[in-house]
């Protein structure tokens, strides 16, 4: 006779732990309260300036961040280059947020349409550094980790991420929509 044991685990509403599931997204779970990232806005070395919290509210948004010149950037160049703006709900505002190589040069190799989306690049490593701190891209468990897909609601407030290798169309789609639409609460 063979017998069975079901382990059911759950979280409780005050873990902030990522990659967990998020009730109504498809993306991992963020930490609590975190927010667009304005203070990006005010860092020398970002050009154009990136957009405060209150230039990005009204719609959902998604936060692309990457290094070029790094495995990241092949990863999401070809994602982004797959991308199209029918993909994703008419009111969506993507930006895209790069450092270290050419952004003219990544575009086209990764065939990306400019329209698409916003772009902004880190000129100097202090910037960088800024962007990499603020968005808590670095070493995860030893591994450089250079590249990430962030989504806000309309109110300006961090509701999935998405790692590099998480990146799938449908997946973001259907968590703009949700956001923008006021489902995944």
């Amino acid at each position: 006779m063979l017998g069975f044991v079901v382990i059911v685990l759950g979280r409780s509403e005050n873990d902030d732990r990522g990659n967990v599931v998020n009730r109504g997204l498809r993306g991992s779970l963020p930490p609590q309260g975190q927010t667009w990232p304005s203070e990006l806005a005010n860092v020398n070395g970002i050009r154009p300036g990136f957009p405060n919290r209150s230039a990005v509210e009204g719609a959902a948004a998604m936060l692309v961040a990457t290094c070029i010149e790094c495995r990241s950037g092949e990863v999401i160049g070809g994602f982004l280059g797959r991308l199209r703006a029918d993909d994703l709900p008419d009111d969506a505002r993507v930006v895209v947020l790069t450092w270290d190589g050419d952004p003219r040069a990544w575009r086209r190799e990764w065939g990306v349409d400019g329209a698409a989306a916003e772009w902004h690049q880190a000129t100097t490593a202090k910037a960088t550094d800024a962007i990499r701190d603020r968005l808590g891209i670095g070493s995860i468990d030893g591994a450089d980790e250079s590249g990430v897909t962030l989504l806000f609601d309309p109110r300006g407030r961090w509701r999935a991420s998405y790692s590099i290798g998480q990146l799938n169309r449908d997946d973001i789609a259907h968590d703009l929509k949700s956001l923008g639409t006021g489902l995944g609460r």
